[in-house]
């Protein structure tokens, strides 16, 4: 007779040491650069400041309907961009005093908008006469913004696709990604929609009851995040539900219903989408000022298909940096998780079956497709007007979708597997960390970035001593994720993949009858049948996916 399984203690402490440590890290992103320093940040925040419409003091109607009165400190804002060798200290040291006087300004969300509204409606309760103040508010949001989302996902899913969340998202996001999340960027938004929308769609095509509706409400809060920051994350939200829909899918009658939400959200996707002002890329080359107008289509094409990987490797900070695209990073800082990444999905391919496959190929055609459409469309070659960021989402759901486990058989690194990645991730976020901080604060060429510093961070830290910080509390999240890892296994929290009726005749009628209510902790597991107990069982549903019934 069969003893139940012990439930284990709740991993509470390492959760929260996972969590804090995280929403830390990117905290000091978000303080180590000054106020403006994302792309086209002028243009961002001066939207976010008119995000609620005409405030006093604040954003006040400009001379024509497409311009608006902003604080005086705006004209200073960005006066580093494009200027390696120029600190942060270019903005002046009245830039965070109140003025009474204002700018006129036609860079931003009015009149006639660019991007939806509802990223600047959202943050523009941040906005105050202390424009620094102000950005480390949003930014300090929008971290806490994308760790609090990425947190409830992997407590709502199975356990079998909580890694592929967590070890594909720690993989990407570094180091251009941790920069993008903590800034005042709409592509914040579409990284954290991007990083949920189409695991937490599996999950609610492999669940049932109040897990699958928990797993739609969480999917559709990162829709709606996406939507409301980028017009162009309506066509990535379409990807995802293909993906989610492929991979997830039962085609049972009782499954069609299923369906429905996917549907419907993807229907609202291509609406949204085709009244956004970014939906209007032509062909007649007039969309980007860098256009080559007499290049043929040709000529466009081949030229941009062989310089692709430029863009790929950009989202790792080669060639493209951090801010304004003007903040180089050492090699050290982009090669290891270039290396990683592609090492997590080449071991994803160990595990594969048609619908994984076509939902794999799926995403590398739009991986390619997509910025070749909006290069050759506007006639511009790669290194111009595209930049790497626009990817992201599509880069995202290509490793977590890689890494998907198929009926049993899951993804799982050794120790001595995750203790390179530690120390790689570790390295270059480290290194990236030091290279954005160094930039603003001025010191070129000297160890000890506190050393001639023309600019200090807001907050009681130096320099670096925020480099320290930031480095090791990035290396404690990792290492507490790879403990949870580790910890020991319960019954009953893990859901099959796919709904099958086992050879041997008996009926299995999943994922209403082994699907569980969200566990209790990040790294809740099924417990591991004896051996011989389930071992048909097993081996038929295995047969039953196509696959070897052995990993």
């Amino acid at each position: 007779m069969t003893q139940p399984a012990s439930r284990p203690k709740f991993p509470a402490i390492l959760i929260i040491i996972a969590l804090l440590a995280g929403f830390a890290t990117l905290g000091i992103w978000s303080v180590s650069s000054p106020a403006g320093s994302s792309p086209d940040d002028d243009f961002h925040m001066a939207s976010i400041w008119c995000g609620q419409g005409d405030r006093d003091g604040l954003c006040e109607p400009g001379p024509t309907a497409e311009t608006r009165k902003l604080p005086a400190s705006f004209q200073e804002l960005v006066c580093y961009s494009f200027k390696p060798d120029v600190a942060a200290s270019c903005q002046g040291p009245n830039f965070n005093e109140p003025h009474s006087n204002t700018i006129t300004t036609d860079r931003g969300n009015f009149g006639t908008p660019v991007y939806p509204g509802g990223f600047y409606a959202v943050l523009s309760v941040f906005a105050s006469d202390h424009i620094t103040s102000s950005a480390i508010a949003i930014r300090l949001f929008n971290s806490a913004l994308f760790i609090a989302l990425l947190a409830v996902a992997a407590w709502a899913l199975p356990r079998n696709l909580r890694f592929p969340l967590i070890g594909g998202t720690l993989v990407t996001v570094i180091p251009v990604g941790a920069f993008m999340i903590a800034s005042a960027n709409p592509t914040s938004w579409s990284i954290t929609s991007a990083t949920v929308t189409t695991i937490a769609m599996l999950g609610y095509f492999r669940t049932s009851g109040r897990q699958r509706w928990i797993l739609a409400a969480i999917a559709a809060v990162a829709i709606l995040i996406g939507v409301s920051a980028r017009g162009d994350s309506s066509v990535y939200v379409i990807i995802g539900m293909l993906a989610a829909s492929v991979l997830g899918f039962g085609y049972k009658r009782a499954q069609w219903k299923t369906l429905i939400l996917p549907v419907v959200v993807s229907l609202i996707a291509v609406v949204l989408y085709l009244s956004s002002p970014q939906a209007t890329v032509t062909a007649d080359g007039t969309a980007f000022a860098h256009n080559n107008p007499g290049m043929g289509l040709g000529t466009l094409l081949y030229s941009n298909l062989v310089e692709l990987p430029q863009l790929w490797s950009g989202l790792f900070g080669l060639r493209w940096g951090l801010g304004w695209l003007d903040t180089a990073l050492p090699a050290v800082s982009w090669l290891p998780p270039l290396v990683v990444f592609g090492a997590m999905v080449f071991t994803g391919l160990r595990i594969m079956n048609a619908r994984k496959s076509v939902a794999m190929i799926g995403l590398g055609i739009a991986f390619v497709m997509i910025p070749l459409y909006a290069l050759v469309a506007n006639k511009v070659l790669v290194g111009a007007e595209v930049q790497p960021r626009y990817l992201f989402p599509i880069f995202l759901m290509l490793v977590i979708v890689g890494l998907v486990p198929l009926g049993r058989r899951e993804i799982t690194l050794s120790w001595a597997q995750r203790i390179v990645i530690i120390a790689a991730l570790s390295v270059s976020q480290s290194l990236a960390l030091r290279s954005n901080l160094q930039r603003y604060v001025g010191s070129h060429g000297s160890l000890n970035i506190d050393f001639g510093a023309q600019w200090t961070p807001s907050g009681p830290f130096s320099p670096f001593q925020l480099w320290i910080l930031g480095s090791v509390l990035f290396a404690v999240t990792l290492i507490a994720l790879a403990i949870l890892m580790d910890l020991p296994r319960r019954r009953g929290s893990e859901l099959p993949l796919r709904d099958e009726t086992p050879r041997s005749g008996a009926k299995i009628d999943a994922p209403a009858a082994q699907a569980s209510q969200p566990a209790a902790s990040l790294t809740a597991a099924v417990e591991e049948p004896r051996i011989g107990e389930r071992s048909r069982a097993s081996h038929a549903q295995d047969g039953a996916e196509g696959l070897p019934t052995r990993a």
